[in-house]
Parts: structure tokens; C-alpha cells; sequence
């Protein structure tokens, strides 16, 4: 009887996860796109430092854009009511202005 319980929390929390995720676009300057599934609640702090990791950048020289917005470490995709496939553009940050 109490495996039997565990089992249905087990199996509702389960049904409750995929719900919880999302799948996100990565798409750099070169068009090369990265997908990522993240759950909504997770700051996107992890997904920035992942996809750095993966193309060898350092997290100082790039921006991610959302909406034409900076996408800021703490911020989650409930927060930036992100939707399923949604893109999030990484550019070069512009260092200095003077030539």
C-alpha cells in the first residue's frame, strides 16, 4: 500500500515536470542554433554559462537578447513569459567606441 502511494506521487510529479519545462532557442551571431530544455522556474543564469561552455566563450563577452531585451542571470523563463521554441540571440558585446 505505501509503494503504491509512492508510486502515484512519483507518477503525478512526473506528469507535473514536463509541464514545468520549456524548450528554448540559442542562436548565435552565425546563425548556429543550440536547443535547450529548461524549466520555467530555473533562473537562465544556467543556460547562459552551459551554452559559453559549449562554444569556449567567456560569459563577459556576450550578451543574450529576448524581445530586444538583455536577458539578465536571475531571470527565469516565467518571468520573461517565454513561450515554447522561443530564441534567445547571443551577440558580441561592444567593448570600448573609440578607434
Amino acid at each position: 500500500e505505501l509503494s503504491l502511494e509512492h508510486y502515484s506521487a512519483a507518477s503525478m510529479s512526473g506528469t507535473n515536470a514536463s509541464s514545468e519545462h520549456i524548450n528554448l532557442k540559442v542562436q548565435g551571431q552565425d546563425g548556429a542554433v543550440i536547443h535547450f530544455k529548461i524549466k520555467k522556474n530555473t533562473p537562465l543564469r544556467k543556460l547562459m554559462t552551459t551554452y559559453c561552455d559549449r562554444l569556449g566563450l567567456r560569459a563577459q563577452t556576450v550578451r543574450f537578447i529576448f524581445d530586444g531585451n538583455n536577458v539578465e542571470e536571475s531571470d527565469t523563463p516565467a518571468t520573461l513569459d517565454m513561450e515554447e521554441n522561443d530564441t534567445i540571440e547571443v551577440f558580441q558585446s561592444q567593448v570600448g567606441g573609440c578607434v
